[in-house]
């Protein structure tokens, strides 16, 4: 592809190779982010699947070829069902994101492995399952291990410990929004950040004004 030909790039940074996947408006194609390995980059680059937004200065080799390693592609054909405008799936890891790591009942930052009852991070229904309770996000708040059991079946107001903060419906931007703290942003590729930058919806809005 260039006059000159690179050094060959030895296998362990081929393998760890990242490339970011827009969709077609060049919106981060899901959240959380699934970058595409170097294999499946040149894969979907060879079947005419994505173009190139952005190049890396990573070269792969092979006999016959040389081909620079893209850092950002995106679909051609924009996909209506990902990105993140739809409602992600309610689940451990979405719901931390949700709710900043926080116990709902008593605000403790908690973890999602590897901690204590007070410090480990469980999914409480606010209105029980045994009561009818369904597993949505308007139902579902981040609490400890700890705090669960203490509230077990109980309604709120029989529990006795109100919640922090409303429970809400996110969209994948908004996790995106809250996943993407400085530190994670300063860890990825630099030709990513401009297409990471994501307006939080109203709802998320509503959330960080309480908040401040």
């Amino acid at each position: 592809m260039n006059g000159a030909s690179p050094p060959s790039v030895p296998a362990h940074v081929f393998n760890s190779h990242r490339t970011l996947l827009l969709n077609a408006d060049y919106s981060p194609f899901s959240y959380p982010l699934e970058p595409l390995n170097a294999e499946d980059t040149i894969k979907g680059l060879c079947l005419g699947r994505y173009v190139v937004v952005e190049w890396s200065e990573t070269f792969a080799h092979s006999p016959s070829l040389e081909m620079r390693l893209p850092s950002v592609v995106a679909v051609k054909e924009y996909v209506t069902d990902a990105g993140l405008y739809g409602v992600p799936a309610c689940n451990i890891g979405n719901l931390y994101v949700r709710d900043k790591g926080l116990c709902q009942y008593t605000g403790r930052e908690l973890k999602l492995h590897g901690a204590g009852t007070h410090t480990l991070a469980t999914m409480d229904h606010v209105i029980p399952k045994s009561r009818g309770g369904l597993l949505t996000w308007e139902n579902t708040v981040l609490a400890s291990q700890y705090a669960n059991n203490a509230k077990g079946d109980k309604s709120l107001k029989d529990f006795g410990m109100p919640l922090l903060n409303t429970p809400w419906v996110p969209r994948g931007g908004d996790l995106l929004y809250l996943w993407l703290t400085e530190e994670r942003l300063a860890s990825l590729p630099q030709t990513w950040h401009a297409f990471l930058q994501v307006v939080p919806t109203p709802a998320l809005r509503r959330v960080l004004e309480a908040a401040a």
